[in-house]
């Protein structure tokens, strides 16, 4: 009928993607956008629908639009752009998303682990290593911080870094099964350096 409302034109993109007819949902999504251009529901459907075709770069665009217009859950919809970006190959606009996913809450240590992780994808090890730092620095106390960081400087082959986060984490943990997990990753780290002592 005349003036559907943004609902219904997101209801029959809903219909037509169960059903398989992607270009045609896509279509119907644009409508309800159209219609209610601050339509978060039409926007996150957008994003799905476009994923789904193939076209990321149009899912990307919809996850920025929605940090835009959602304030609330920016964190979530940064996160789907730079994951986007990455599988694009597109490096310097994935790691703006992870760059700002860290600006939009700088005191969260899981978005600097997110950021970390895209940045060795990516093949910046170095800002990757920085971005584990920050995350440590924030939250000292938290374990799990401390052995992301220690794992990761062991996997980059320094050592002794690695070995002095290590015994961070050793001191920080609560209970003896996390001290015991510790001390053999230090045992492998010290055996790899021919300190048997």
């Amino acid at each position: 009928g005349k003036g559907a409302s943004a609902v219904r034109w997101a209801r029959l993109a809903r219909y037509l993607e169960a059903d398989g007819k992607v270009p045609e949902a896509a279509a119907a999504v644009a409508k309800a956008i159209e219609v209610e251009p601050r339509s978060v529901p039409a926007w996150t459907l957008a994003a799905r629908v476009h994923e789904s075709a193939g076209r990321l770069g149009d899912a990307a665009d919809a996850f920025r639009r929605l940090a835009e217009i959602d304030r609330r859950n920016r964190s979530e919809y940064l996160t789907g752009v730079a994951k986007l970006e990455a599988r694009m190959g597109r490096t310097e606009p994935a790691l703006k998303a992870g760059r700002d996913l860290i600006a939009a809450a700088p005191g969260n240590p899981e978005h600097y682990e997110f950021f970390s992780g895209l940045c060795f994808q990516l093949g910046r090890n170095d800002e990757g290593l920085d971005a584990l730092r920050r995350a440590v620095r924030i939250n000292p106390n938290e374990v799990k911080s401390v052995l992301t960081l220690a794992e990761t400087l062991a996997g980059q082959f320094r050592t002794d870094e690695a070995v002095e986060m290590y015994w961070r984490a050793f001191e920080k943990s609560p209970d003896l099964d996390g001290k015991i997990n510790v001390v053999s990753r230090l045992t492998e780290l010290y055996l790899h350096r021919n300190q048997f002592d």
